[in-house]
């Protein structure tokens, strides 16, 4: 068969008023779209705006809400999102009208007084207001898609609720005066929880939430033991200035990367066991005091982790060779310890100044006894009237290498290394320390 020769003019003019045909075919059925706030969800939302003293707000755009048609999606109601539903509310050969439902509040720092409603919007997500003047009670919200509630630094006092969220991942309540357990705080979504600087009491509670990734809970009054934690996604763990005391338990918390124990009890002894096996690149945990024990001249840091190492000050100044969780006191002043722990490096706790204002070792007895080295043999002289009871050598890490009650006038040092040990004298009512040097 043969085709009829078509040029190619004739054929861009057919396409040509073929498409103007279908686009003026679409053109007809076309509607312009609007948008209607349901009166329900304006009624709800402008709760706020009467009870948190609305008309004073600094910025009100928009507010109290109404129930108009918008024109478009974007809104002139400052700080108010919308949900577009595919209900219809109204049709016409020329206009169709959609559903809107409020999808979030945000008023941050815009001056809200009063107490805050218990608002039932069912599509919100998002419940921002921050830094405002809200008092009173926290509302117990029913608000089953909401994804943040954020009411930082506002003044709310009494108790957390047992709110109804089931989709929560944002629990933003710090700086208030919040006050009680945690308990309430358990829900299965969340993922960040901020409650620093609030007056909350108790223990803290096992969090079972395994999509936690930031747990802040400092400047409150919590006490008690850390729970044995299972949260495989927590990045984040701040419990400082507490009255958290107890060791670290053995928590399973594999993606560690910041934690701050600070402003609580704790010591190297509870801290070394089960910290070393984190890679933690940010930590705090320096400002505990390490209590000092005195026993006649001796003072002792109390902390028993393993892996400690000691460097004693006297007036400010470090001692040379004063390495020992014990030191022998034979001076009127300031005794201070620095203690590091190589399972923990880059932390550092320390003791506070210690006042020795009276020796209780009498000089002259400390002048009469005395110990004479030669080679590794320790010769004792004892001038003084009482009686050694014991001796006890230790090493510089602390470690006993030798004790005895038969006190001879000669002890053999020969299987000991090349190192300093300091000598413990046991005469009844008085101890005498004395440093030993080993050279060979």
């Amino acid at each position: 068969m043969k085709y009829p020769d078509i040029s190619i003019a004739k054929t861009k003019l057919i396409i040509s008023i073929l498409f103007i045909i279908i686009f003026y075919s679409f053109e007809s059925f076309a509607k312009d779209v609007y948008y209607k706030l349901l009166q329900s969800e304006a009624d709800e939302a402008n709760k706020l705006y009467y009870q948190c003293d609305g008309e004073n707000w600094r910025f009100k755009g928009g507010w109290p809400l109404s129930t108009n048609v918008f024109t478009n999606i974007v809104f002139e109601s400052e700080g108010v999102d919308y949900f577009i539903t595919d209900e219809v509310f109204s049709e016409n050969s020329k206009k169709i009208v959609y559903k809107a439902s409020i999808r979030g509040i945000e008023l941050p720092f815009n001056a809200l007084e009063g107490i805050i409603p218990d608002i039932n919007l069912p599509f919100l997500e998002v419940l921002n207001l921050s830094g405002n003047k809200l008092s009173g009670n926290l509302p117990s919200f029913n608000l089953p898609k909401l994804i943040e509630l954020n009411l930082y630094r506002n003044q709310l006092t009494g108790t957390i609720p047992n709110f109804n969220l089931p989709l929560l991942e944002k629990l933003i309540l710090d700086e208030n005066q919040l006050s009680g357990n945690l308990n309430n705080c358990i829900m299965p979504n969340l993922v960040w929880i901020k409650l620093s600087n609030n007056l909350l009491t108790d223990t803290i509670p096992n969090f079972n939430m395994p999509s936690l990734f930031t747990l802040e809970l400092s400047g409150n009054q919590l006490k008690g033991n850390i729970p044995n934690f299972n949260l495989p996604n927590l990045k984040i763990l701040d419990l400082s200035d507490n009255n958290i005391t107890g060791k670290i338990p053995d928590f399973n918390l594999p993606k560690l990367f910041k934690i701050d124990l600070s402003g609580n009890s704790f010591s190297f002894e509870a801290l070394e066991v089960n910290l070393n096996k984190y890679t933690i690149y940010e930590y705090n945990y320096q400002d505990y005091v390490l209590p000092i024990n005195q026993t006649g001249d001796i003072l002792s840091v109390i902390d028993d982790a393993s892996a400690n190492t000691y460097q004693w000050k006297f007036n400010g100044y470090g001692i040379e060779g004063a390495n020992n969780k014990q030191i022998k006191a034979n001076k009127k002043g300031f005794y201070r310890c620095t203690v590091n722990n190589t399972s923990l490096p880059g932390l550092t706790l320390e003791t506070d100044n210690y006042e020795i204002n009276k020796l209780s070792v009498n000089e002259e007895l400390n002048k009469k006894v005395i110990l004479l080295q030669d080679s590794k043999e320790l010769k004792i002289i004892n001038n003084s009237n009482k009686k050694i009871h014991s001796i006890n050598i230790h090493n510089l890490k602390g470690d006993l290498v030798f004790s005895t009650t038969e006190v001879n006038n000669i002890i053999d040092l020969s299987n000991h290394s090349k190192s300093i040990y300091f000598a413990s004298l046991n005469l009844g009512s008085e101890i005498i320390t004395k440093k030993i040097i080993l050279n060979q």
